[in-house]
């Protein structure tokens, strides 16, 4: 359990009194990855109430400095009193922005798209190159072929 909470074998030799050896041997065994699966679900079966009320509250936060603004205080005649002000431009987007991606994630979707676009020059050489090594592919048989 020490190890999947500090992720080092020399802390938890020095914190169970376990030789390093013991625990590299352990971590080698077939029965280690079943065992760490289960310990890390146990722990994230624990975890995950607490995870999704802080979540839920967090979105509630957000959604109400969405529609009525961030509390600030603002200067006023007789000395400064709180304010709701409208969030920027700026962090509406990030908002927007990282919510989209964390919805994405959990539907198991992609949140960019990567792509390896090349010009028709780079085509172009890429087709010479291979051209040359066909060229010298059928040369090498046929000389081959007359010895």
């Amino acid at each position: 359990m020490f190890f999947m909470v500090h992720g080092s074998l020399t802390k938890t030799s020095k914190a169970c009194g376990i030789p390093l050896t013991t625990l590299f041997d352990w971590k080698q065994s077939e029965w280690w990855p079943e065992l760490s699966e289960q310990i890390r679900s146990e722990k994230e079966s624990e975890f995950q109430p607490g995870l999704s009320r802080i979540i839920t509250s967090a979105i509630r936060e957000i959604e109400d400095r969405l529609e009525h603004g961030d509390v600030r205080l603002v200067k006023t005649k007789p000395g400064h009193e709180q304010k709701r002000v409208p969030i920027s431009a700026k962090d509406a987007t990030m908002v927007a922005a990282i919510s989209y991606d964390k919805l994405r994630l959990s539907l198991n979707l992609p949140t960019s798209i990567t792509t390896t676009q090349k010009n028709l020059a780079e085509l172009s050489e890429e087709f010479r190159n291979i051209a040359k090594n066909y060229r010298r592919d059928v040369i090498d048989v046929k000389a081959s072929g007359n010895q």
